[in-house]
């Protein structure tokens, strides 16, 4: 498996200077990174600066209105810097908290996936913990939607923090879905006094992460995917410590 980084995670850094962050990003030995955002740049500008950073495109956050009404930026974009991974970060209540609203959902990701798999990109949907916690009948939200659509057409990237946190187990999250799981954020979650979730660097938080960066690879996972919502230091310290413990404990 390869070793990503979330730009989101780093989003007051990139917000300065997006392609000095990115060299940063590069020199810490991160494979990849995934986007939230391209910084401005076109898409060859920013294919070029991959190609000079030693940098590969893991994936790309796009919310699906970008999908339903921006498809061909985002395909000209994601074609040029090599991207085979584009994901849907999380959806607004109205698209989701009925299973008709849900099907709708799942039609417009079938016809994004459509036109993306023309330019060899593949859909995903990256989970938060409402996923887990909204439930259409006897079902989660989450499993619900992949039964939607075939595994050809959507793709999970699981975040093992949100699916803790919404009270699931990841490794059994991780092994129901073996095969679909081509990118999984490797996040690690404590809880304040309030019981209220705080990402932290990876091993300072209570996931178990050797058991599921085993499980991702045994699930066929490519690439394992780092990323903070929240840092509590400089966001840049904090991405370098994660891949810290990563090369400690993974050999990665």
């Amino acid at each position: 498996m390869k070793i990503g980084l979330q730009l989101y995670t780093v989003r007051d850094e990139t917000a300065k200077d997006f392609a000095g962050t990115l060299e940063k990003v590069a020199a810490m030995g991160y494979d990849g990174v995934e986007f939230a955002g391209y910084g401005g740049l076109q898409p060859q500008e920013l294919a070029v600066t991959l190609e000079r950073l030693n940098l590969q495109a893991a994936g790309s956050h796009v919310s699906i209105e970008q999908l339903i009404d921006h498809l061909d930026e985002q395909i000209e974009m994601n074609a040029a810097i090599g991207n085979r991974h584009v994901i849907c970060p999380g959806l607004g209540e109205s698209r989701y908290n009925t299973l008709a609203a849900l099907q709708e959902t799942a039609a417009h990701f079938a016809r994004a996936a459509e036109r993306l798999a023309e330019h060899g990109i593949k859909l995903g949907y990256h989970n938060h913990d409402f996923e887990f916690t909204t439930k259409l009948g006897e079902q989660t939200m989450f499993d619900t939607l992949f039964q939607q659509l075939p595994a050809e057409k959507l793709f999970t990237e699981l975040d093992v923090c949100w699916v803790q946190y919404g009270g699931y187990d990841p490794l059994s999250v991780i092994a129901q879905y073996t095969g679909r799981i081509p990118l999984v954020h490797f996040k690690d979650l404590k809880r304040t006094e309030e019981g209220k979730p705080l990402t932290v660097e990876l091993g300072l938080g209570e996931l178990d992460l050797m058991a599921i960066a085993q499980a991702s690879r045994d699930a066929g996972a490519e690439w394992l995917i780092v990323e903070q919502d929240e840092c509590q230091r400089p966001s840049l310290d904090s991405v370098k410590n994660s891949r810290q413990w990563i090369k400690n404990n993974l050999g990665k």
